[in-house]
């Protein structure tokens, strides 16, 4: 069986905090400064990457019809294989869980991450982007800032990638399920074949038994029904003859169910992996947006010209106010999304962590 749990989950909470950057390194600042520049430079501002921002956007708004239409086929699989009487795989049924569970956590990550992230973008933009914006010839400090700033912001490209990898594992592991039940199909379909098989020989040596008994045959002799006794009556013989064709049919019946659980679990564990890969696409997405707001980064701290600076951090705004939008509308889009038995939402988790006393 394969682990039950992507490596990184372990650690996922350590880099909740790390996410968007730790923007306490700025609070420092005097930044009451509010001038007409600073209005005028965070009003409007074209982002740097329109088609990535609006990519994003579409993304993102596919995600709660992707994560219900995902959670619902999870559901039918742990159905369709936990149904089966006689034929159910209980090592596999707990692998499924297993995949479900870690998925789960994913999700409940992934939501906490992205809504933690929106609101150090939006601290940034209320906070720290006045302070950059200043009007004054501390170019120097302003670029220092930033400097660790991006470095930290590196963090939360990979927490990103992180993310997407994570999903993909998710994926991978739902794929060898498919062919491992698949296989268990097959082995369970031949071995009730076989059966029936052997129950059609008895059923005709039954018959052949009946036709003894009519002709005022003495005993069956085969060892396969021995508890006849020495003088078997037609009535016994009838009798057991009805229970050999109640068992063919209940084998046909088992045969049929197991087919129809292949079927299910191949449907499903593609649905899956189909609306995951979207999901994975969105982290990608974001991981590309950090990337670009990185690389602007680097030319405002390479520059030594205070209003190329402040032109060039004024860009960020737009690129920024994309990127939280999306962060937070993918938070609210799991936030209804049952994590567990207890049936709440991971964003009523996530602030009830954040809430002394809250449990």
């Amino acid at each position: 069986m394969p682990p039950s749990k992507p490596s990184f989950l372990t650690n996922q909470a350590n880099h909740v905090t790390g996410f968007m950057g730790n923007l306490t390194v700025f609070m420092t600042k005097n930044v009451n400064v509010q001038n007409d520049f600073v209005s005028n430079a965070l009003t409007n501002q074209p982002s740097l990457d329109p088609g990535l921002n609006k990519n994003l956007k579409l993304a993102v708004n596919s995600v709660s019809p992707r994560v219900v239409s995902v959670r619902k086929s999870f559901e039918t699989v742990e159905t369709a294989i936990s149904d089966l009487k006689h034929s159910k795989n209980t090592s596999l049924v707990l692998e499924w869980r297993d995949i479900v569970k870690d998925y789960k956590r994913v999700l409940t990550s992934s939501g906490g991450l992205a809504l933690h992230g929106a609101g150090q973008i939006q601290d940034f933009l209320d906070t720290i982007m006045p302070y950059l914006l200043e009007e004054n010839d501390d170019i120097a400090g302003k670029q220092g800032e930033l400097e660790n700033y991006r470095k930290v912001l590196k963090e939360g490209g990979k927490e990103a990638r992180n993310f997407s990898d994570s999903l993909d594992e998710i994926s991978q592991r739902v794929g060898d399920f498919k062919e491992k039940w698949a296989d268990h199909t097959d082995e369970v379909v031949t071995h009730i074949r076989q059966t029936i098989e052997q129950l059609e020989k008895d059923l005709e040596s039954l018959s052949h038994s009946m036709q003894e008994v009519r002709k005022g045959v003495a005993s069956i002799k085969s060892s396969a029904h021995a508890d006849l006794g020495n003088e078997p009556s037609k009535a016994m013989v009838k009798h057991h003859k009805s229970e050999v064709k109640r068992e063919i049919k209940e084998a046909e019946r088992e045969s049929k169910r197991q087919i129809k659980s292949e079927q299910t679990v191949a449907k499903n564990a593609d649905s899956i992996n189909s609306k995951t890969d979207g999901l994975m696409v969105v982290w990608n997405l974001i991981n590309d947006d950090i990337n670009v707001i990185e690389t602007q980064l680097k030319t405002c701290v390479a520059g030594r010209s205070p209003v190329l600076f402040r032109q060039r951090v004024s860009k960020l705004q737009g690129q920024y106010q994309g990127l939280e939008d999306s962060l937070r509308k993918y938070a609210t889009a799991l936030s209804l999304e049952p994590t567990d038995n207890s049936g709440r939402s991971s964003l009523f988790r996530v602030f009830t962590r954040l809430i002394p006393g809250s449990k």
